[in-house]
């Protein structure tokens, strides 16, 4: 049975107490790049994923089978993708997504912001200067520096606060106007614009 395990932004601290039991109680685990080795903590013996399509020839293995990813997996994450290709899923642990996690440490209030990923997608900005709060997810075709300057020249103005290798030991996260640079590239970065101009109906 395959469990997709969300591991939070990254760093263990922030796994549930469930995703722990879950992944100690594995016969595999799985994970992608820098979450299989922030996990080694907990699971020594974590099966490092290079490709979406190896998961496919690790279900082949008995037994409990844990897919640790990113974020929560059900918030822009893999259990889509895993759905679209018929590969079955027993059970899903949530987990605490990067937008919440920046939202916590800016210290805002979220309930009505605008979420959004330009993660692997084109960025339509139309829905993010039509509301004064967003969060972003992005990739390294899509950086802070980018959706800065793009929403200056769409008419927003306001704060942007980016951040990049959240709950890490080297994360970052800066505000600046929108417009300015942030001076901020890496494929793990999101952004929380705050857009002034937008009051509402």
């Amino acid at each position: 049975m395959l469990t997709v395990v969300g591991a939070g932004p990254g760093n263990p601290r922030h796994l549930t107490a469930e995703a722990i039991d879950t992944i100690e109680s594995a016969d595999v685990v799985m994970a992608f790049g820098r979450i299989a080795e922030s996990i080694r903590s907990i699971r020594t013996d974590v099966f490092v994923l290079k490709t979406v399509s190896q998961v496919k020839r690790e279900l082949e293995h008995e037994g409990n089978i844990v897919l640790l990813a990113s974020g929560d997996p059900t918030f822009y994450g893999i259990v889509g993708f895993l759905k679209k290709q018929d590969i079955p899923i027993g059970r899903i642990v949530p987990g605490l997504s990067s937008m919440q996690y920046m939202f916590s440490r800016l210290g805002l209030e979220w309930h009505d912001a605008n979420l959004v990923s330009a993660h692997g997608r084109q960025l339509e900005l139309g829905s993010i200067l039509e509301r004064s709060l967003s969060a972003v997810l992005l990739d390294k075709e899509n950086t802070p520096d980018m959706i800065s300057i793009a929403l200056y020249e769409g008419g927003a103005r306001g704060r942007i606060h980016a951040g990049k290798n959240l709950s890490y030991e080297d994360e970052v996260i800066m505000t600046c106007k929108i417009g300015e640079s942030t001076g901020m590239e890496s494929n793990l970065t999101m952004v929380v614009i705050e857009n002034e101009n937008y009051k509402g109906q």
